[in-house]
């Protein structure tokens, strides 16, 4: 299932009165529900702190563009948490004696910040059907960036 239409689908179950945003209520129901499916209760503090941290423009809503930008940035945190763990394996397989290859220790990195910048351009160019530019607020983190 393509990433897009998975989230996307996760906003309409979020709004459950249909109006396009997600309010408080609608979220703590369904962060409470979440929570409860996988035996962990989740508090109102963290309800409200997850609710703050995606609804960007503090207006009190979450709006499609906010809730897709808040994925964007988590796959981003994602990718770029892998990428130090491959440099990680690399220099220990390096400090260990093993060879790390002719394309030296950036090698994984480099490739995961590439297929980051990829899905970023691709869900751009499905977002722009959308009529929608959030992807412009949301320059890569610098941990994602690789030296070359």
């Amino acid at each position: 299932v393509d990433e897009v239409n998975l989230h996307s689908r996760a906003f309409e179950e979020l709004d459950r009165n249909g109006d396009g945003f997600v309010d408080l209520s609608e979220f703590q129901a369904s962060m409470e529900a979440t929570g409860k499916r996988a035996g962990k209760p989740v508090s109102f503090e963290a309800v409200r702190k997850t609710f703050d941290d995606l609804d960007v423009d503090s207006d009190g809503l979450i709006s499609y563009d906010e809730w897709m930008a808040a994925q964007l940035r988590i796959k981003r945190r994602r990718l770029a948490r892998e990428a130090k763990r491959e440099t990680r394996r690399q220099n220990q397989r390096q400090s260990s004696g093993a060879s790390t290859g002719a394309l030296g220790l950036n090698r994984g990195a480099s490739d995961r910040a590439a297929d980051c910048e990829e899905e970023r351009r691709r869900v751009q160019r499905l977002m722009q059907k959308r009529s929608v530019s959030f992807l412009d607020e949301c320059p890569p983190p610098a941990e994602a960036r690789v030296a070359e």
